[in-house]
């Protein structure tokens, strides 16, 4: 039988909570990651955590988006065809955080091949190039 009076020698979510200025439920949200939570919570949740002592590994304060790149030669060729096919696919499982550019650029059109690798207006986490 389990002692109620026994306290656990780490911090409870109620605590967390509490000090966080959160709910229970958030805060099993955020050290778990399965929820959105703003920054500004993420911080709050996980500095409480690190105050209180919560010997676990903390989940990162910012998420954002993961922007990875595909660059592929616009060719017509079956090779090309299945992969983008497989490429369909298999974003379509991936987390909602990974957003997948797929670029096409003209088959032996070196300068346009250039362009696509170069600077965009997001940043950029990884590129996959295919030419």
């Amino acid at each position: 039988m389990v002692n109620p009076n026994r306290r656990k020698k780490t911090a409870r979510f109620e605590e967390i909570a509490a000090l966080a200025g959160v709910s229970v439920s958030t805060v099993d949200r955020v050290l778990n990651e399965r929820d959105t939570a703003s920054v500004k919570t993420r911080e709050k949740v996980v500095q409480a955590a690190r105050q209180l002592g919560v010997p676990r590994v903390l989940p990162e304060t910012r998420h954002g988006l993961i922007h990875i790149d595909i660059v592929l030669p616009d060719s017509s060729t079956p090779f090309f065809q299945r992969l983008n096919l497989a490429l369909q696919r298999g974003v379509a499982m991936l987390d909602k955080r990974l957003v997948v550019h797929r670029l096409w650029t003209p088959e032996q059109d070196e300068a346009a091949l250039v362009r696509s690798i170069g600077p965009r207006r997001y940043r950029r986490q990884a590129l996959i190039v295919a030419a």
